[in-house]
């Protein structure tokens, strides 16, 4: 019925990279979103493994990702010991906090200030993670389909 099928399948090679691509280069603007919507958001980044992979400011990379390692093998460590796995955690000073949260192989790392609207604040970063795992997930499974292909 479709003599040519595998022919048509190679025509469109080029665009599978260039979907993954785009799946991959909205995590930015999805950072980008939330430091803008919310002004109690200073900072937002995603770090894979030893590398950055998306961060809305300029940040001393080595110095961060040096402690965030500690910090998770702490934290991994703690929870351990209760037969537990660290999903996330809340580092709080007096004027700003960090959250930092495990969304699949990543981490995602939210800076901001200590605001009345803290609830509201929690609740932006809760919905920005899980659309950042939308987006990891569907990214990481064309990867998979175009690396079986």
């Amino acid at each position: 019925m479709f003599p040519n099928a595998r022919h048509t399948n190679d025509g469109f090679a080029s665009f599978h990279t260039k979907i993954s691509e785009v799946i991959w280069g909205s995590i930015h603007p999805i950072l980008d979103t939330l430091i803008d919507k919310h002004r109690g958001v200073q900072l937002a980044l995603l770090t894979s493994g030893d590398s950055i992979k998306h961060t809305t400011h300029q940040i001393d990379k080595l110095g961060l990702l040096a402690n965030l390692q500690a910090l998770l093998r702490v934290a991994t460590n703690i929870m351990a010991s209760q037969n537990d796995l660290p999903l996330s955690m809340e580092i709080k000073g007096i004027k700003n906090r960090v959250i930092i949260s495990r969304i699949e192989r990543t981490t995602f790392i939210v800076a901001c200030r200590n605001t009345i609207e803290e609830r509201e604040t929690n609740l932006k970063v809760e919905a920005t993670a899980q659309l950042l795992k939308t987006v990891l997930v569907i990214g990481s499974n064309i990867q998979d389909v175009w690396k079986i292909r």
